[in-house]
């Protein structure tokens, strides 16, 4: 895990991150699991995971690690599909684990459910962005 959730001795909740060492009272940062400092989501299911560094297609943001959303605690696979944390852009790892972007078939062909996860994580990270005011 690359958080802990805690509280102070007065009882009020945090999280620490544990790439950073930095701690966030917000509670959208603690119900979200999110490290302002690193930009990062944590996912208290999945592994993160280096990557070869790789640009989002949509903002230039170079990626150097991967965690999974589903509870995997495998590296990427080719075609596994990617959120960019900067902008919230669809991906998709290529054959190489580079980032590409995600073709309209591709997203066509995305069961519901899946569709409606990514939208509602790219929904989350430009909200936190704009708080935020992270450009």
């Amino acid at each position: 895990m690359s958080y802990q959730l805690s509280e102070t001795s007065s009882g009020v909740p945090f999280i620490r991150c544990l790439h950073c060492g930095r701690a966030s009272f917000n509670r959208n940062d603690i119900e979200h699991r999110y490290c302002g400092n690193c930009h990062v989501f944590h996912d208290p299911l999945g592994a993160t995971t280096e990557i070869v560094a790789s640009e989002c297609p949509a903002c230039g943001a170079t990626h150097t690690a991967a965690t999974s959303a589903i509870g995997d605690t495998e590296a990427p696979k080719a075609n596994d599909l990617s959120v960019c944390i900067k902008c919230g852009n669809w991906n998709v790892f290529d054959d190489d684990l580079r980032l590409r972007a995600i073709t309209e078939s591709e997203i066509a062909a995305l069961p519901d459910v899946m569709f409606q996860e990514l939208s509602r994580a790219s929904k989350l990270i430009s909200k936190i962005h704009e708080r935020r005011k992270i450009k």
